[in-house]
């Protein structure tokens, strides 16, 4: 899909100009917006931004639709350093289970599991594997000033209980 449409980005581009792509949602409900669409998962992952459009749930009526943001990746957005925050927050106490940290990166933060990445990078945390989980740690420099941690996947070699 991305080789199709290539071709009529580059004029696109060159001119300043844009264009749209309209597909209409398959049947399967529930899931993530950006894989409702018909057709090829290339055909939203080609371009810069993608929407969706669909009726108001709030609206009696069932007039009103909703334009929502499925992907985005234009925008200068903050996520880097609420995700470096959150991640600096959720591990100056020790290791987390890595799927605990994603979850409540996504629920409470808005944060993709992407984002989190990217800032765990940034950060240096480290993910180390206890068995059948994988456990997030932070590294001693890039904790905030002052927090002692209450155990190391490092210093241990295996996961040491989280303490409530």
């Amino acid at each position: 899909m991305r080789r199709a449409l290539h071709p009529i980005s580059k004029p696109a581009e060159h001119v300043g100009a844009g264009f749209v792509v309209v597909r209409h949602l398959n049947k399967a409900s529930g899931g993530k917006a950006i894989y409702r669409g018909g057709g090829s998962t290339g055909i939203i992952g080609a371009p810069r931004a993608g929407y969706l459009i669909a009726p108001d749930p709030d609206d009696v009526g069932g007039l009103r639709r909703l334009m929502a943001p499925v992907k985005m990746n234009i925008a200068v957005r903050p996520e880097k350093k609420e995700a470096t925050d959150l991640l600096r927050e959720c591990l100056a106490d020790g290791p987390r289970r890595s799927k605990e940290v994603e979850e409540e990166a996504r629920e409470a933060w808005g944060i993709s599991v992407r984002t989190l990445k990217r800032a765990r990078q940034k950060l240096g945390v480290r993910a180390i594997k206890d068995g059948k989980e994988w456990w997030m740690e932070m590294p001693e420099d890039a904790r905030e000033e002052g927090k002692k941690t209450r155990g190391s996947l490092s210093e241990a070699g295996t996961v040491a209980p989280r303490l409530s």
